[in-house]
């Protein structure tokens, strides 16, 4: 995969995730230079918060790839995560996520 040289990339997960992937990645010889890992507990912190404190800049568009996420966690930690992107995240920045749908309750 090629990058353009300006850009940044930020991949955001629980901590004890974050260190399984980075371990994974350095065994296998991934390059990772480019990505700043950002462990968040995103029932209990501000997603922007961590991100800028990490050095991603809120001011500036971004693209937000938000995948295999929202379904693990309870909906007001979901609410709460897009309230905070909608309000801190620049004009023309960009969410994209899936999330998983509870059936169960579905008469048939």
């Amino acid at each position: 995969l090629q990058l353009q040289d300006n850009l940044t990339v930020f991949e955001v997960d629980i901590e004890p995730t974050q260190r399984y992937k980075v371990s994974v990645l350095t065994k296998a010889g991934v390059k990772t230079d480019h990505v700043t890992f950002v462990g968040v507990d995103f029932s209990r912190e501000n997603l922007i918060d961590k991100l800028v404190a990490n050095g991603f800049d809120a001011s500036a568009p971004a693209m937000i790839l938000w995948e295999s996420v929202s379904m693990y966690l309870p909906e007001n930690a979901v609410t709460y995560a897009l309230d905070i992107i909608s309000k801190r995240c620049a004009p023309l920045s960009v969410l994209a996520m899936d999330f998983a749908e509870d059936l169960s309750d579905l008469s048939r």
